[in-house]
């Protein structure tokens, strides 16, 4: 175990992404599908096209920092992304919950 640590989770979605640590939940409004959609009407540039995706997403995160106050994390975090296929993976659907240090171990 990790004594002096702190934990956080992000959880990846196609549209949002929610950001929790003790005391704090975030959610971001955007995820994947921005990139990915500018990323699909891409020109002819792929090197551009990224670095658009890149602004996009710098963008996008500056004002959620902005709006909601949010602070640079410390300690773990733990990123997950289709939390369902991750959970059954794990054998954790229909078992009890994790115990509240469960990331920290």
């Amino acid at each position: 175990a990790y004594p002096d640590s702190t934990a956080a989770m992000l959880s990846l979605g196609g549209k949002s992404m929610q950001l929790g640590r003790e005391g704090c939940l975030a959610s971001l409004p955007f995820a994947m599908h921005l990139g990915y959609d500018l990323l699909q009407s891409a020109g002819p540039s792929w090197p551009a096209d990224v670095a658009a995706a890149q602004r996009a997403y710098a963008t996008a995160a500056a004002s959620a920092v902005s709006l909601q106050g949010l602070q640079l994390l410390d300690g773990l975090v733990a990123g997950v992304t289709d939390a369902v296929d991750v959970g059954e993976a794990l054998g954790l659907l229909d078992a009890p919950p994790l115990p509240r240090d469960a990331l920290l171990q």
